[in-house]
């Protein structure tokens, strides 16, 4: 739900702003928001308070880029350690010493990385040029060519008349070639080189300007020295990041949070004595508020006033929901809140959105493996651990994690309890094993007796006489096939009866019926709750838009029941007639404010149709699920029982790969088909999109609401 919020306007002396502005962020409960300038200004740092603030950004500067240095951005403040402290001092100290090594560390991977690129090619090119580089009378130009580029270099080298000695050798990649020159004709070798597309190779930081003897002999000796040294260097690091890390990491958060204080101020108008602050506060919180501003009573005065219920844009948005549904505030979390005074669809995610995913999932197994690693996660978000997910560059701190923890929990619970309706562990796998079985009865269909599925809750009791059974475990002398391992089990009625045998054909009416369910509820749910917000809110054109939709529906809804069931009441045409005549004469109600908008009302109540059927998908693509897990399990399970003993091995493995394999490609759907109906078939009614809020942002100190 969305929490009340409540306007307040505080007034006081000037000399008393930052006092103020100190006990709202010390008890961070009010966002400020800026005043616009009318008979008073904008408030103005001046003298001391504003040299104040630029000491506090050039040190927050510094504080940051020692960090940064340090590998410590995100290192856990320990304020203890700055008791006491010149902070200045501190920072002056440590910001210079991790900026030593900083440089020295990135000197030394510099170094490795050009000896790594081009120690090999400085090895050749030194055996190529021998002592030709020493004498001071010729220069050896270095480059590497391909076999095509030998003919060019050479007519070009003849072309320019020049005297010259060259050799080549086998480079890492390539060709590696030695150009000897008088020095006076240096410039018009490296013309020539240029003219065949070949340049002069020269080598990088720390290797520049020696000769290719001379580099290629410190590269060697580098390439034993400079690991020793950089290991050094970044243990030299790590003990700052660990002696000083903490402290710098406080000393960063009380430098933020005094600039904001004088940030704050900016937010405010001021005269020549006074001040005044606007802000806004849940009313839940008002007593808090007051009992922050109680120390400074006589040197403040303030007002609230209650938030507007409609038209409310400006008011900042609180989800306040219970411990249950509030995890499920993170899939909301990629769209802007919703307005002020409307309403917060959380709740409906949170029982919604798992339900869903269970009825589309429906595996035991599956749901087991998803319950163990929601426990996973929520274990590393109580460690204070977060998750890197490598090659995707994505990490998710503690908080979010304990959320998305807690979303697959309910998932995995929910893909239990339909495991167990559906009988499916792991696919078939139950069903093979009798820990489930399908119920069977004899029905005449055309004339013909047949065996078809029914819900165990439908099924009439089996005759205790009956005892004849068809099929026994082994089939011919041999491992069961998982077809006869399954029939072998029915006939028995090993393990638990399976209520909802969502694979067979007979009973996929029955499975399109339920999925129906829900889309039919939150479709028409969606328009109610756009009828009551135009009530709320004055509105009515979205009242009747709300009220003419949800009964055109009803109505269609009604007819197309009478239609597949012709034994129907009469009554029900009525019904229909009834309803739709309501739409209509609501879409010329909505005519009166918008005729565009009344108007499409009569093409939407077909869209919308459409969107009650597309909660279908739900059985669609639990079906596709169901048959790749049945796949996968009697794939193994065959191979297992075709190969002896090292069969159930690899029946094993390529069962665990099939599944695997299914997961991996199927999962993102899985998750996204039923987001998916929210936000584009629930959401889109209520006109959750046509209305957004801003986020209650309160003033608060670093840290204080992680």
């Amino acid at each position: 739900m969305i929490a009340g919020m409540s306007e307040v306007l505080i007034l006081g002396r000037k000399r008393d702003t930052l006092e103020v502005v100190r006990a709202l962020q010390d008890v961070g409960i009010v966002q400020l928001d800026p005043i616009e300038p009318g008979e008073l200004p904008k408030a103005v740092l001046v003298g001391a308070d504003a040299e104040r603030k630029a000491q506090l950004e050039r040190q927050l500067a510094r504080a940051e880029s020692a960090l940064a240095a340090m590998g410590a951005t995100d290192a856990m403040p320990e304020p203890s350690k700055l008791r006491g402290a010149d902070l200045s001092a501190m920072l002056e100290d440590v910001g210079h010493r991790a900026d030593v090594l900083s440089k020295e560390r990135n000197d030394l991977a510099s170094e490795l990385s050009a000896i790594g690129s081009f120690g090999s090619l400085a090895r050749v090119l030194a055996e190529l040029s021998g002592s030709l580089g020493k004498s001071g009378r010729v220069a050896v130009l270095g480059f590497t060519f391909a076999d095509e580029d030998k003919p060019r270099l050479e007519q070009n080298l003849k072309d320019a008349g020049l005297t010259y000695t060259l050799g080549h050798g086998l480079a890492p990649k390539g060709n590696a070639g030695v150009l000897a020159v008088r020095v006076q004709d240096v410039a018009a070798a490296r013309t020539a080189l240029s003219r065949s597309g070949l340049a002069e190779l020269r080598f990088p930081g720390a290797f520049e300007g020696l000769s290719y003897t001379e580099a290629s002999s410190r590269m060697e000796q580098r390439s034993r020295t400079a690991p020793e040294e950089l290991q050094g260097i970044t243990a030299g690091l790590e003990k700052l990041k660990l002696e000083s890390g903490g402290a710098l990491s406080a000393a960063r958060n009380e430098l933020r949070d005094e600039l904001s204080r004088f940030d704050a101020v900016g937010n405010s108008v001021a005269g020549k004595y006074g001040f005044a602050l606007r802000g806004w506060v849940p009313n839940a919180d008002k007593a808090s508020l007051e009992s922050a501003l109680a120390p400074l009573k006589g040197q403040v005065v303030y007002q609230f006033a209650a938030a507007p219920e409609y038209h409310a844009e400006h008011v900042p948005v609180k989800l306040e929901n219970n411990a249950a549904f509030r995890p499920f505030e993170l899939l909301l979390g990629m769209f802007a809140p919703p307005a002020y005074g409307t309403f917060d669809p959380t709740w409906v995610l949170a029982i919604c959105f798992p339900l869903f995913f269970g009825f589309v999932i429906g595996d035991v197994g599956l749901g087991a493996v998803s319950l163990a690693l929601a426990f996973f996660l929520r274990g590393m978000a109580a460690k204070g651990r977060t998750l890197d997910l490598g090659p995707l560059g994505i990490t998710v701190p503690p908080k979010p994690l304990f959320q998305v923890s807690s979303v697959l929990t309910w998932m995995a619970v929910w893909s239990i309890v339909f495991g167990f309706l559906y009988g499916e562990f792991f696919g078939t796998l139950g069903e093979n094993l009798g820990l489930f079985h399908v119920v069977k009865q004899e029905v005449v269909v055309d004339g013909v007796k047949q065996k078809l599925a029914v819900s165990s809750l439908a099924a009439a009791p089996k005759a205790e006489s009956e005892t004849k059974y068809e099929y026994e475990w082994l089939e011919d002398g041999h491992f069961p096939s998982a077809e006869h391992a399954r029939e072998y089990h029915e006939e028995r009625h090993h393990g638990l009866p399976i209520v909802m045998p969502r694979v067979k054909s007979e009973f996929a009416n029955i499975m399109l019926i339920l999925a129906l369910i829900p889309g039919i509820l939150q479709v028409l749910g969606g328009w109610l709750l756009r009828a009551q917000m135009g009530l709320k809110h004055h509105n009515q054109m979205h009242f009747w838009e709300g009220v003419g939709m949800f009964l055109g529906l009803v109505g269609v809804i009604v007819f197309a029941y009478y239609y597949r069931n012709p034994g129907s009441s009469q009554l029900l045409v009525y019904v229909s007639i009834a309803c739709l005549l309501a739409f209509a004469a609501s879409a010329v109600m909505v005519m009166r404010h918008n005729a565009i908008t009344g108007g499409m009302m009569f093409i939407e109540i077909l869209s919308n149709g459409g969107a009650i059927l597309s909660y279908l998908r739900l059985f669609a693509v639990g079906l596709s699920s169901a048959i790749l897990a049945n796949l996968a399990t009697d794939l193994g399970w065959n191979l297992g029982g075709s190969l002896g003993a090292i069969g159930i091995l690899i029946g094993i493995l390529v069962a665990t790969f099939v599944h695997l394999f299914a997961i991996v490609f199927t999962i993102i759907g899985h998750v996204l088909q039923p987001l998916r109906l929210h936000y584009a078939e629930f959401f889109t009614k209520f006109g959750f999109y046509d209305e957004s809020g801003r986020r209650y942002k309160p003033f608060a100190r670093v840290g204080q609401h992680t």
